[in-house]
C-alpha cells in the first residue's frame, strides 16, 4: 500500500486532552461532545431567566411603591435622608434574595436527580467547596443589587409632602421602564418558544427523511471472529430460523458511527485521480436485506477477485454522468485494483448531520464484523432467542448483545432530542416568569383604573369595551417584543441550522406560531384579572 501511495501526504493532528470533550471535529469514546458554544448558550439562557425574574421584582416593587408613600413621607419628615432609605430597601431585597437562595439550593438538589434524562448523562453531586461558596455569594450580591437598586431609587425619591398626601404621581419614566422590562421578558419567552419549534421541526425532519434503505425490524449484532469460522455456514443457519426474512453480514452495516475509509484511485478524463471514499464490506445479501436498489450492473458475490460497487455520489466524485460508463472501469481501493461491476442508489452511511458521502463496496468475508437480520411476523423475542443460540454456538466465549437498527439510527439525533427538552424546559420557565410579571402589572393597572372602569360602565361601556381598554396596551407589548424576537430568533436558529447538511427552512408560520402562543398566554392572563374588574358593580 505504501509503495502505491508514495505521493499521498498524511497530516497527523494533535488535540489537547482538556479539549477532547469540547471539540466537535473529532469523536470521543463516549460518543458525545459538548462544545463551548452549547455550554455558553445554556449559561446565557440561565442568566436571561435570572434577569427576567429580577424584572418581575422590579416591576412589582415599583408598582406597589404608591402604597408605601406615607411611610416614606414620615421617614423623611423625621430626618431620614435618601441614602438611608436606599439602604433600607436594598436590605429588604437582600433578605428576600437570601431566602430565595436557600430555597433554590434545595430545589437544585431535587432537580439534580432528574437531570440525567434531559442532558443524557450523569453529572456529579454538588461539591460545597470554596469556589461554589464564592459563586453563591456573587449570585446573592448581583441579584440583590440588580433587582433592588432601581425600586429603591424610585421609592426613596418621593417628595415628603406629596408622599404624605398620597398624590405622588407615577413617573412617566418609571411607567415606560416597567413596560420596557415587560417587553424584555416577553422577548426572552418568544425567542425560546420559537427555538423550541425550530428544534422540534428539525428533529422531525431527521426522523422522517428517507435514509435510502429499509431499517424496519432489522436486528444487528457483532461477529467477533469472522475469519475463524465458516461464515457461509453461520449465515445459512441464521436464514433457516423461522421468523427470519433475510440475513446479511458486513463490516459496519448501513448507517453507522463506525466509519471505514479508503483512498480510491481512478482515471477521469485521461488523468489519474485520488479521492477519499467511505468503505462498506458487504455480502451478496446486503442489498436485498436493506432493500437498496441496484441501478446498473450486477451485485457482488463470493469471488477471489476484487469487484466493486459504487454509489451515485461516488460517480459524481469521479465526474461520471452515465452509470453505464463506469461499468468495467478499473479502480483501486486499499491498494488493490478491481473492476467496477455495479452502481447502487445513495443511502445514508452516517447521520443526516453530514453530507451524502461517496461509497465503495466489495465482498471480503474475513471483515464481516456485523450481522444484520431482518425479522418478519410476530414473536420477535423468540426469533432473537434462536439467533442468540446459533450465535453462541459459534462464539461461546463471548456475550451476545444486539440492537435494532431503527433505534440505533434514532440515537444519531439524541443531541437534538435533548436540546428540544432543554429548550422546552427553559421556555416553560420563561413563560411562567413572564406570566407572573404580566399578572402583577395588569393587577396594578386595574387598581389604577378602578374609577375609570366604573365611570365607563355607568356611561354604557360593554364588557368587551372594558376588556379592550385593559388588554390593548399589553397586547401591544407582546407585538413589540415579537418585532425584536423574530429577527433575533431567525439569526440564532439560522446559524444553528447551518451546522446540518440536511435542514429545514425557517418559514413564516414558525414565527407566527411563536407569536400566537405568546399572545394566547398573555390574553388568558389578562382575561383572568380584567373580566373580574369589568364585571364589578360600578357603584362599588
Amino acid at each position: 500500500n505504501i509503495e502505491d501511495e508514495q505521493d499521498i501526504v498524511r497530516q497527523l493532528l494533535l488535540q489537547p486532552l482538556s479539549e477532547m470533550h469540547h471539540d466537535s471535529r473529532y469523536p470521543t469514546l463516549v460518543g458525545r461532545v459538548a462544545t463551548y458554544d452549547e455550554l455558553n448558550l445554556l449559561a446565557v439562557i440561565g442568566v436571561l431567566l435570572l434577569v427576567a425574574a429580577c424584572i418581575n421584582f422590579i416591576n412589582l416593587n415599583t408598582a406597589l411603591a404608591v402604597k408605601r408613600s406615607k411611610e416614606i413621607g414620615i421617614r423623611k419628615v423625621l430626618g431620614s435622608d435618601r441614602s438611608k432609605l436606599i439602604f433600607q430597601y436594598l436590605g429588604e431585597t437582600a433578605m428576600i434574595t437570601l431566602v430565595a437562595c436557600g430555597i433554590s439550593l434545595g430545589v437544585a438538589e431535587l432537580m439534580h436527580l432528574n437531570l440525567q434524562s434531559i442532558i443524557g448523562y450523569e453529572i456529579p453531586e454538588f461539591t460545597y467547596d470554596l469556589s461554589f461558596g464564592l459563586f453563591m455569594v456573587a449570585l446573592f450580591v448581583t441579584v440583590s443589587i440588580l433587582s433592588g437598586l432601581y425600586p429603591a431609587l424610585i421609592i426613596s425619591g418621593y417628595r415628603p409632602i406629596q408622599a404624605l398626601r398620597k398624590t405622588q404621581p407615577v413617573r412617566s419614566a418609571g411607567f415606560s421602564m416597567r413596560r420596557g422590562l415587560i417587553v424584555f421578558q416577553l422577548l426572552i419567552a418568544q425567542v425560546l418558544v420559537i427555538a423550541v419549534i425550530v428544534v422540534v421541526q428539525q428533529l422531525d425532519h431527521f426522523m422522517t427523511r428517507p435514509s435510502g434503505f429499509d431499517s424496519e425490524a432489522v436486528v444487528q449484532f457483532s461477529v467477533p471472529r469472522p475469519d475463524e469460522i465458516d461464515i457461509d455456514a453461520f449465515s445459512d443457519r441464521l436464514k433457516r430460523i423461522n421468523g427470519v426474512e433475510a440475513v446479511s453480514l458486513s463490516s459496519t452495516g448501513t448507517a453507522s458511527s463506525n466509519q471505514w475509509g479508503a483512498t480510491v484511485r481512478f482515471t477521469s478524463n485521461g488523468e489519474e485521480q485520488i479521492e477519499n471514499f467511505r468503505v462498506k464490506i458487504i455480502d451478496e445479501d446486503f442489498l436485498e436485506t436493506f432493500r437498496i436498489p441496484l441501478l446498473n450492473g450486477r451485485n457482488v458475490k463470493k469471488d477471489t477477485n476484487r469487484f466493486y460497487l459504487l454509489n451515485e455520489t461516488a460517480l459524481r466524485e469521479m465526474s461520471v454522468a452515465d452509470p453505464d460508463e463506469v461499468l468495467g472501469q478499473k479502480i483501486s481501493a486499499w491498494g488493490k485494483e478491481g473492476e467496477v461491476i455495479g452502481v447502487i442508489k445513495d443511502f445514508k452511511t452516517v447521520s443526516l448531520h453530514s453530507q451524502q458521502q461517496p461509497v465503495v463496496l466489495w465482498y471480503e468475508a474475513k471483515m464481516f464484523f456485523l450481522g444484520s437480520v431482518k425479522l418478519k411476523g410476530d414473536g420477535l423475542q423468540e426469533t432473537i432467542a434462536e439467533i442468540q443460540r446459533e450465535w453462541q454456538h459459534y462464539f461461546p466465549e463471548f456475550t451476545f448483545s444486539y440492537e435494532f437498527l431503527d433505534q440505533k439510527m434514532a440515537q444519531f439525533y439524541e443531541d437534538e432530542r435533548r436540546l428540544a427538552k432543554t429548550f422546552s424546559l427553559f421556555a416553560g420557565l420563561a413563560i411562567v416568569i413572564g406570566a407572573i410579571g404580566l399578572l402583577g402589572l395588569i393587577s396594578f393597572s386595574i387598581n389604577q383604573k378602578t374609577k375609570e372602569i366604573g365611570v365607563r360602565k355607568i356611561l354604557g361601556a360593554s364588557l368587551a369595551q372594558v376588556m379592550y381598554l385593559l388588554s390593548f396596551d399589553f397586547v401591544r407589548l407582546v407585538i413589540i417584543a415579537f418585532a425584536i424576537a423574530a429577527p433575533l430568533s431567525w439569526y440564532v436558529m439560522e446559524h444553528w441550522l447551518n451546522e446540518f447538511a440536511t435542514r429545514i427552512t425557517l418559514n413564516f408560520w414558525i414565527f407566527m406560531a411563536g407569536l400566537s402562543f405568546t399572545l394566547f398566554i398573555t390574553i388568558m392572563i389578562i382575561s383572568f384579572k380584567s373580566v373580574r374588574a369589568a364585571l364589578a358593580n360600578p357603584v362599588d
